[in-house]
């Protein structure tokens, strides 16, 4: 989704990936949107041409839950922008991105019936036309979006009972000529902006799918922490689109295999950085929820954010869980060769000994 929110979390940098993981990263109230999509309405009522006003109520209608809303506004802002795209190339690409993801936000909201699912290939062909006007918006991200949505398609249309990490890599692997090939990094960054950035932050799909790319990337304990926050999720009465675990998430690509006692750590270190992770979410939603009911809005007032203190989150005591496959892979090899450098010396030593003691045995 695009609003005013999106630009300014993209502009602080890179958020670690195991913080969106454990969910820290910020995520706003009901009254926060209801309060932006309140102004921007009265904003737009004394000047149309607003065109990111219009994107900024989207957003609000649909982080309300109100999908059709959100596209209404979106029929709005393709009126205000008239005919043709010279001089609104980014209003354009955002109304095509907006619109798509609405209408799949509502298409699942409503129950994702095969019946109504021309409102899922709408907004499949809405985010295609915004990725051929903006192939690298979001840092590529949105061809991940793309791809989860024509997967959601072929599950529920019994096209395919693949997992969806096991369907990118086969969709994207060998791309057509002028597509953008997938890189197992590109994938762990598109689903991790899904999460962060979209409303995938409880999908058990793009959790299992962000394991498996993990995983690929050989980064074991990392993939066993997405692991775990889709089995959180389960067990707060998510389900995967698939409607079973047999047939797929069950299976674990090779580079998930943490030793036991490291399996032990993590689950339980997991427990505790998701713990923490709630209790910085509810310091910072406490905060503003005191100023909101004053009446104050960080869109609009400047001084709104004095006097907070950030959350103090806990370390993250596993050194392990940083490790990118490269560097344990060098480790691995260092390991190796030094043991076999170590292994031939000694066999050197042991033959040059013994030849020794035999000429020594000659002369006598």
């Amino acid at each position: 989704m695009w609003d005013m929110d999106t630009a300014a979390e993209e502009s602080k940098g890179k958020i670690s990936e195991i913080e969106v993981i454990l969910g820290r990263f910020d995520r706003n109230s009901a009254l926060y949107y209801r309060m932006r999509l309140e102004r921007v309405a009265k904003e737009l009522a004394k000047d149309a041409s607003r065109f990111d006003l219009y994107d900024d109520a989207a957003v609000a209608s649909d982080r309300l839950g109100d999908h059709d809303g959100a596209i209404l506004w979106m029929a709005r802002k393709k009126k205000a922008m008239g005919p043709g795209s010279s001089g609104k190339q980014t209003g354009w690409y955002r109304y095509y991105a907006n619109l798509g993801t609405f209408e799949a936000h509502g298409w699942l909201a409503k129950g994702g019936s095969v019946e109504t699912i021309q409102q899922l290939d709408s907004a499949i062909r809405h985010i295609e036309e915004a990725i051929e006007m903006n192939a690298d918006a979001h840092f590529g991200r949105e061809i991940y979006q793309l791809e989860t949505l024509k997967w959601i398609r072929a599950v529920k249309t019994g096209q395919t009972v693949q997992p969806l990490g096991e369907w990118v890599v086969r969709r994207i692997q060998d791309p057509r000529p002028g597509s953008q090939k997938m890189s197992t990094q590109k994938a762990v960054t598109g689903f991790l902006g899904l999460v962060k950035l979209g409303n995938a932050w409880e999908s058990v799909d793009v959790f299992y799918a962000l394991r498996d790319f993990l995983s690929r990337r050989r980064d074991g304990q990392l993939a066993h922490f997405a692991s775990l926050r889709a089995k959180e999720l389960e067990g707060e009465g998510k389900v995967t689109l698939l409607g079973h675990f047999e047939d797929g998430y069950a299976t674990e690509y090779p580079g998930f295999r943490p030793e036991v006692q490291q399996t032990f750590f993590n689950e339980q270190e997991f427990k505790r950085l998701r713990r923490d992770a709630d209790a910085g979410q509810a310091h910072r939603q406490s905060f503003m929820a005191m100023k909101l009911t004053d009446g104050m809005h960080p869109d609009t007032d400047e001084t709104f954010w004095d006097g907070y203190e950030e959350y103090a989150y806990s370390d993250i005591r596993s050194p392990n869980i940083f490790m990118l496959g490269r560097t344990q892979m060098a480790l691995m090899v260092g390991t190796v060769l030094a043991l076999l450098v170590g292994g031939i010396t000694t066999l050197v030593f042991i033959v040059r000994w013994a030849v020794r003691r035999r000429r020594m045995r000659v002369t006598r």
